[in-house]
């Protein structure tokens, strides 16, 4: 769920009644000891490579948490999509796509509590949310992952006026695959449907997006994200 979104929630009931949540938040804990141990002894293990310790990762947010696992396929969809448009190499392609994939990892650490809530969040709350960047990055600090897609999880969440989170920075210094998954991170949050509003249009999507460009958000992943909502709309969401 993006900050913003959280912002916009109205009323305060939850998705499932408090003993099935209590449930579900101890076996996401143990889900979640459990990952975290296999990523600190990975270097003892080399039988187990990137590719499997990554999709290990989306199983476990899938088990815990379907609709992040489901955010994080698409956004890596698209986040390969506007990486081609923006007519990147093939293996800067491929890294799109995993950062994508992966970006919101570190809500695995993160509350079901929290992660379910329909209702508006509590400052104590928000505050936890924006930690999930940094516990993504601690989680895949030492996975043979490029820094590039470490800053992903790390940075997708910053904004060029210093708006964002973790570290409200300032400026354009981040990579273009950061910029990149900071940008589908939105688009798939605002189109699809939340309990409190509904999914936005492409054109409104669009005009979402032209307010922030050069602002917020990079104006040339702008320009490519937006020339993908105007000629392949529904190839996009078909994906959904």
């Amino acid at each position: 769920m993006d900050l913003d979104d959280m912002r916009m929630a109205k009323d305060t009931q939850t998705l499932e009644a408090p003993e099935t949540l209590t449930e579900k938040s101890s076996q996401s804990a143990d889900l979640t000891t459990f990952m975290r141990t296999i990523i600190r002894f990975r270097p003892q293990m080399p039988e187990i490579r990137t590719t499997q310790l990554v999709d290990a990762l989306q199983a476990a947010i899938r088990l815990r948490d379907p609709d992040t696992a489901r955010h994080q396929s698409r956004t890596g969809y698209l986040c390969a999509m506007m990486a081609e448009r923006l007519s990147m190499s093939d293996d800067d392609i491929a890294e799109a796509a995993l950062a994508g994939y992966i970006h919101d990892v570190g809500k695995l650490t993160t509350p079901l509590s929290i992660l379910l809530k329909q209702g508006a969040l509590t400052e104590h709350e928000f505050e936890v949310i924006r930690r999930h960047p940094i516990e993504g990055y601690r989680m895949v600090a030492d996975v043979d992952l490029s820094p590039d897609v470490k800053a992903a999880i790390l940075y997708h969440h910053e904004r060029l006026d210093g708006s964002g989170y973790p570290f409200g920075l300032v400026g354009s210094d981040q990579s273009v695959l950061v910029r990149i998954v900071a940008i589908a991170d939105i688009i798939d949050a605002v189109t699809n449907h939340r309990p409190y509003r509904r999914a936005m249009t492409s054109e409104e999507t669009i005009d979402l997006l032209l307010q922030d460009r050069g602002v917020r958000l990079d104006h040339e992943v702008i320009d490519a994200a937006i020339s993908l909502l105007r000629e392949s709309y529904p190839a996009i969401f078909r994906f959904k």
